[in-house]
């Protein structure tokens, strides 16, 4: 028996991350935005989360066998929030700017490792220093 789309969407809850999630350091130290989504069906805990019985089996029978569902589930929600964010107006998916963000971070990281080098020593090989595109402008390291 499979489990129909719109019955699994009805038990999706979407909440606040708290500090216990394991993408919240995703977004409090790399400023990755993340989110969590979980399926709670007749209120029933999942009390094996993040420990040793947390299992493929365990969490397959606790969803009572239907755990391929579930995961389907969960990948089609994403999936449509992805295509949903990547055709939204309001957020440009504007590589050549994220590159240049990009670009500027690392410019500021290099000055700031310059900081740090030891006199008189060479910089590292692996490292070759790129140059930004003519709108940048390095910004000293906060």
């Amino acid at each position: 028996m499979e489990v129909s789309l719109t019955v699994l969407f009805l038990l999706l809850r979407i909440e606040p991350l708290t500090m216990e999630s394991t993408t919240y350091p995703f977004i409090a130290f790399a400023g990755v935005p993340a989110m969590e989504l979980s399926f709670n069906e007749n209120n029933q805990k999942y009390l094996f989360l993040n420990t040793k019985l947390d299992t493929f089996d365990a969490l397959n029978k606790k969803l009572n066998l239907r755990l391929s569902e579930f995961s389907k589930t969960v990948a089609e929600t994403i999936g449509l929030m992805a295509i949903k964010l990547s055709h939204e107006n309001l957020l440009s998916l504007d590589f050549k700017v994220y590159s240049d963000e990009m670009l500027k971070y690392l410019i500021r990281l290099e000055t700031f490792s310059e900081e740090l080098q030891v006199p008189n020593s060479p910089p590292h090989p692996d490292h070759p220093v790129r140059t930004p595109s003519p709108a940048l402008k390095p910004t000293p390291c906060l």
